[in-house]
């Protein structure tokens, strides 16, 4: 239950289904609060892993996450709440609070528009897992992909006594039985006076504008088996009640061919309609759209998209397939991330972990995920190639440790790798793609500055375009934890058995 964490709903937010599926494909409600703020108001909740937009749990990040001081990760910004009354409080977690500034955007660092405020509860105090969140998607956006398209946070310290009236403004709107914890004011050792927040971008509210965006999961973009699906459309279909030749969504997203990939998103599209599916969402500002034909034509007709569903499921794939990447491109840079967790790997992990515990003990594991670990995991992807080879390898490589009878030094650094790069794979899975559209005059710096390209530069051909911006985030994409390697280590194994057995 702790692993779906329910939050408390507040009105005006709806309430609305967060995709995540079991290994036996079964989908669960989590939320009551707009997905982007129950994402990032559990961030960094020690003892919460819903699997939401933007990252997951951090339980069991402890001291081996320190980052050294003066070292780059641990860049820390001044900043100041000059205004708590502009500041609104959205939702909140075991160990999280989560507020939110004025939308739009004015360059100025001190007024939080189109910013998320996130701040630590009291007794629930641990800098490094902000730090260590941060760190993660700044190697993302260096390592594996193009710095466009991912939304790093930043760590920024402000006066204890304005988190102090922070925290009196925003008491009367939290829940009553949550306000006996208060924000926490501890002040940070190497910035005495000041705590440590995270400031990051709202992806939804942030321009200040009309708003539309195209949610997608595309989960595991590998056909791992020969004969069956992707896991992802397995998990799909037996969560569904559907049997085989259903279209395979993750293959398709991932196929570069721009009819088969609208043709999926559209799909997509009417199973989100039918109430069923979770590979496809679709938000009007911060509000969930769900088999609500007169609020979608309204919201397509606020940011100027061609009032059709099949028109918008061929431009979010023409974005896809054609926005600024790698030479890969976003979907394969994707793809490329996942393949280290693909087939026998998730059994080799478990393996693997359990022989780095009994050969070097939990501290050896405790720091799989330090940050030196995940640096070297996310270069490591992002240099190698988009095919199943690098899958194989990675295989070769976990038999090799597994037949030494005894470990080095150097053995156990490898096996720590090794476990690094599957978490972090195995995290691919679950990332989002946030396709975001808004309406704009040409030349809007606050757009650019917020990551938005002129969707006439993708779609020249089409006038309508003209005063369009879209945005593509990748989204709560970051390493499982250590102790999710048991759960998963027979997941592919267990899916055919069901799949099959249902289609027999």
């Amino acid at each position: 239950a702790s692993a779906r964490l329910a939050l408390l709903s507040r009105e005006p937010l709806r309430r609305l289904w967060v995709p995540a599926l079991s290994a036996a494909g079964s989908q669960l409600p989590v939320c009551s609060v707009p997905l982007p703020f129950a994402s990032a108001c559990t961030a960094a909740d020690a003892d919460c892993t819903v699997p939401v937009l933007l990252v997951t749990g951090l339980a069991g990040m402890g001291a081996l996450l320190l980052l050294g001081r003066g070292s780059p990760e641990n860049c820390v910004v001044p900043a100041r709440i000059q205004h708590p009354e502009r500041l609104r409080y959205l939702c909140e977690g075991h160990g999280n609070l989560l507020c939110a500034g004025p939308a739009g955007s004015s360059g100025r660092r001190h007024d939080w528009q189109g910013q998320l405020l996130q701040l630590q509860k009291s007794g629930k105090e641990d800098s490094q897992k902000f730090k260590w969140l941060a760190f993660v998607q700044r190697s993302l956006a260096a390592h594996c992909f193009d710095k466009i398209f991912v939304s790093v946070p930043q760590i920024v310290s402000v006066p204890a006594s304005e988190v102090r009236a922070l925290d009196a403004h925003i008491l009367t709107s939290r829940p009553a039985q949550q306000r006996h914890q208060r924000l926490s004011i501890t002040e940070s050792p190497e910035h005495p006076g000041q705590v440590l927040v995270l400031r990051s971008e709202n992806l939804f509210e942030g321009s200040g504008l009309a708003s539309i965006s195209v949610q997608l999961r595309p989960g595991c973009g590998w056909q791992e088996l020969e004969g069956l699906p992707s896991r992802m459309s397995m998990a799909s279909q037996l969560a569904m009640g559907r049997t085989s030749g259903t279209q395979d969504f993750a293959l398709e997203l991932v196929s570069g061919d721009v009819p088969r990939m609208a043709s999926a998103i559209k799909a997509g599209i009417d199973d989100m309609e039918s109430g069923g599916g979770p590979q496809v969402q679709i938000f009007a500002g911060q509000e969930p759209i769900r088999n609500e034909a007169d609020r979608l034509s309204t919201a397509l007709n606020k940011v100027g998209l061609p009032q059709s569903l099949d028109k918008l499921a061929e431009v979010v794939s023409l974005v896809l397939s054609t926005a600024p990447a790698s030479e890969h491109g976003l979907m394969q840079d994707l793809r490329r991330l996942q393949v280290f967790a693909v087939g026998q790997n998730e059994k080799l992990a478990a393996q693997l972990l359990s022989e780095l515990r009994e050969k070097a003990g939990e501290v050896a594991v405790e720091a799989i995920l330090a940050v030196r670990q995940v640096e070297a995991a996310a270069i490591q992807a992002g240099r190698s190639g988009c095919d199943l080879v690098c899958g194989t390898s990675q295989e070769k490589a976990a038999l090799r440790l597994l037949a030494r009878t005894s470990w080095t030094e150097r053995d156990v650094q490898a096996a720590q790798r090794w476990l690094a790069l599957f978490l972090l794979s195995r995290g691919a899975f679950e990332a989002r793609l946030l396709v975001s559209f808004v309406r704009a005059a040409e030349g809007d710096r606050s757009l650019r500055s917020q990551r938005h390209v002129p969707l006439a530069s993708i779609l020249p051909d089409h006038s309508w375009t003209s005063d369009i911006w879209v945005r593509v985030t990748v989204v709560g994409l970051q390493p499982k934890l250590p102790e999710e390697i048991g759960r998963c280590s027979t997941e592919l194994e267990d899916l055919v058995a069901k799949y099959q057995a249902r289609n027999s």
